[in-house]
């Protein structure tokens, strides 16, 4: 095997499991089945397993030729290339990492790391201050514990931003959605078969016999794709997010 084979197939072979180990981090703890899809990952996520996987070992073959005097300086500016194109798509996708799933008047939103609002962080409550390195975490906007200035400088804000903030960016405002006095969100539920309006009734009724305890569901609103979150009525701690429509 020639020189400029072995090189090819090492590169490719270093490449590939770089781009397996991103592959189980992201897939697995920052974006949970289905929030890959429910945040549009997927055009940016494969776009870096492209360049990492194939374009990088790709132009190593090209240019390699035994005894050129630039080899070593072409092969490094190719992997220097590559692994400023992959730390950037790779910093990308942990910036806009589903960091809070915050539930908001009578919604789920799916907030991403990049999203927060961080303005008066100092008052939120230290468990909020700080987004998981990990899958995100369930919340609820409490916006009606602030005083009427507060509420009214919020809503005067979210209807000026032409749809671009959110109270639900705001961890300021978070508050665990199991206390007692969080189960009012519950009440803003719809029945499960309200689901077949939007989607398939096939589709509807086979991730419904995955998830047997589901009774009713809230909108997930994300800036990919909408999803649907399941809730149990009988047990708030049950949640599961599934790729139905839910409007």
């Amino acid at each position: 095997m020639s020189k400029r084979i072995r090189y090819f197939l090492v590169h490719l072979a270093v490449s590939f499991i770089l781009a397996c180990l991103v592959t189980v981090l992201v897939t697995l703890f920052w974006y949970p089945v289905p929030l890959f899809k429910a945040a549009g990952l997927a055009k940016i996520f494969f776009m870096l397993l492209a360049i990492d996987v194939l374009i990088g070992p790709f132009f190593s073959l090209l240019v390699y030729k035994e005894g050129k005097k630039t080899l070593k300086f072409d092969l490094s500016v190719i992997v220097l290339i590559q692994f400023c194109a992959f730390a950037y798509g790779f910093y990308s996708i942990a910036e806009g990492r589903p960091a809070w799933i915050a539930f908001n008047k009578d919604r789920f939103e799916l907030i991403r790391l990049n999203e927060i609002d961080d303005r008066e962080i100092n008052k939120a409550l230290p468990e909020y201050q700080t987004a998981s390195w990990m899958e995100p975490k369930w919340v609820k906007v409490a916006l009606e514990r602030e005083s009427v200035e507060v509420q009214n400088q919020v809503l005067l804000e979210e209807g000026m931003s032409g749809g671009m903030y959110s109270v639900a960016q705001s961890p300021r405002f978070y508050r665990s959605i199991e206390n007692a006095d969080s189960m009012a969100w519950m009440q803003k539920a719809h029945p499960v078969t309200a689901l077949k309006k939007y989607n398939d009734k096939q589709k509807v009724d086979a991730v419904l016999g995955r998830f047997a305890e589901a009774d009713y569901y809230l909108p997930l609103k994300s800036k990919g794709y909408d999803m649907a979150v399941l809730i149990n009525s009988k047990d708030p701690t049950w949640k599961r997010i599934v790729d139905l429509r839910p409007w």
